[in-house]
């Protein structure tokens, strides 16, 4: 990821991920391309933009346990503007620390989120 790239991040969700394979032909015809899996199981990744990418959607089933771990991360965001701030600051560093390389962006990225679940988790 880029210095000051920014993106729309998006979590659809769905009945089943099987059912979610008919919406893949709509949604590469919209422009995103689809990536699988893309090393979360049972979800469906699509990408927007090209170089630089706009948008980043997740199809995840409804009740699973990545579709709440995502939602618990958004509502810690909504709750908490400082620790909002303090990820748009970190995220802005390592995009500028990664030079591109989106894995080593993504795994310090990971970190980052882990650690304040962590923190949340322990102050409740």
């Amino acid at each position: 990821m880029k210095p000051g790239a920014i993106h729309l991040d998006m979590a659809v969700v769905i009945q089943s991920f099987e059912g979610g394979r008919a919406l893949v032909p709509l949604l590469t015809d919209l422009g995103y391309e689809y990536r699988g899996e893309n090393g979360i199981p049972l979800r469906h990744y699509f990408v927007q933009g090209s170089p630089r990418r706009t948008h980043h959607l997740h199809m995840l089933e409804q009740d699973s346990a990545e579709l709440m771990r995502h939602l618990r991360f958004r509502d810690i965001l909504l709750d908490s503007p400082s620790t909002a701030a303090r990820y748009s600051k970190f995220k802005a560093a390592i995009a500028a620390e990664s030079g591109g390389t989106r894995d080593l962006y993504q795994s310090r990225k990971v970190s980052f989120i882990d650690e304040v679940r962590r923190l949340r988790s322990e102050a409740q």
